[in-house]
């Protein structure tokens, strides 16, 4: 089973999220946002890109693979030295 389509639906101040499977499984989630409903959707268009081909019962693999690739930012450069 792999995740073929995710979809993302506004009412009112809630976001739905519906995930398909390859054999026609769907699971459907909410969530709400807090004042940009349309930036909401891109984020969730940006995690399809990385849901899309992969075992949707692996909940807590994906749930950990979007919150490292998206919360941990790299470490800052180290500052040019005065000479």
């Amino acid at each position: 089973m792999r995740i073929e389509k995710i979809e993302s639906f506004i009412a009112d101040t809630f976001v739905f999220v519906r995930v398909t499977a390859d054999d026609g499984t769907q699971g459907i989630g909410e969530s709400t946002y807090w004042c940009f409903p349309l930036a909401s959707e891109e984020v969730i268009k940006s995690f399809a890109n990385d849901l899309i081909g992969q075992d949707p019962r692996r909940i807590e693999h994906l749930w950990n693979c979007l919150y490292r690739k998206y919360s941990f930012r790299e470490p800052p450069s180290p500052a040019p030295s005065a000479q």
